[in-house]
Formats: C-alpha cells, sequence, structure tokens
C-alpha cells in the first residue's frame, strides 16, 4: 500500500471517531483532524498544512510540547500517553491524548493521535 492510500485510510477510520482525533507528520505539520479535534481546539475550516503553534486556541502555547512528545514516540516506535488540562475552545478542561507513531515502509511518516475526555472517565467508573 503507497503512502497516500495509506494515510487516506486512516484519516476515512478517524473521521468517523467521536473522540478528537488526527493525523501529524513527524515535523507536526497537521494532515488531517476530524471534526471533533476542530472543534476543541476552534479550527473552523481544514487544519491540514497548519502546525500545533497555528490553531487558534489556547493550546497553542505548549506546541513545543506537543512536538516533543510527537518525537519521543516517533524515536522509540512507542505509544505515548498524555494528560493535558487546558483552556480549550470550550473552556479549561482535562483530555488524555494516545498518540501512536505511523510508521510507512518502515520509516517513521509521523503521529496518529485519539483524545479522551478524562470525566467521561469518571463518569463511566462510577457507574461500576
Amino acid at each position: 500500500m503507497n503512502e497516500d492510500t495509506y494515510l487516506s485510510v486512516l484519516a476515512h477510520m478517524l473521521d468517523s471517531s467521536p473522540y478528537p482525533s488526527g493525523l501529524k507528520s513527524k515535523e507536526g505539520v497537521f494532515l488531517y483532524a476530524n471534526k471533533a479535534y476542530c472543534k476543541l481546539v476552534n479550527v473552523p475550516n481544514n487544519i491540514a498544512g497548519l502546525t500545533d503553534r497555528e490553531i487558534p486556541c489556547d493550546t497553542a502555547a505548549f506546541s513545543d510540547v506537543f512536538l516533543q512528545q510527537d518525537q519521543y514516540a516517533l524515536s522509540h516506535n512507542k505509544t505515548v500517553v498524555t494528560f493535558d488540562v487546558h483552556n480549550y475552545a470550550h473552556g479549561i478542561d482535562a483530555y488524555s491524548f494516545v498518540k501512536q507513531p505511523i510508521i510507512i515502509n518502515d520509516q517513521p511518516w509521523g503521529i496518529q493521535f485519539t483524545a479522551s475526555k478524562i470525566k467521561d472517565w469518571l463518569s463511566m467508573s462510577s457507574l461500576t
């Protein structure tokens, strides 16, 4: 499978996810983010081509940290889980981000990420 097809399939899968998620290159450039992520960080249109620093949300101040996390995941070929408390588009909230390396033809391409609202975890755990 070629790179474009692989990334297109990943984007299509993330498109149907109710969780904020997307794809970023190893340089930290967004290829894709679903509607849930765009809403979370206040991006009204296409996020492709932007970096975390260019996002119109207070999270932009942490773009260097996000890039370090992504590069760690890529260089060690490991999934990284973060807990982020930020002033998102809707206000201050806490999310867990799972960042997984995307390896295409044995070469690191970038990161696939998915976020979960920590309050949702707490609500679910109180049901058991």
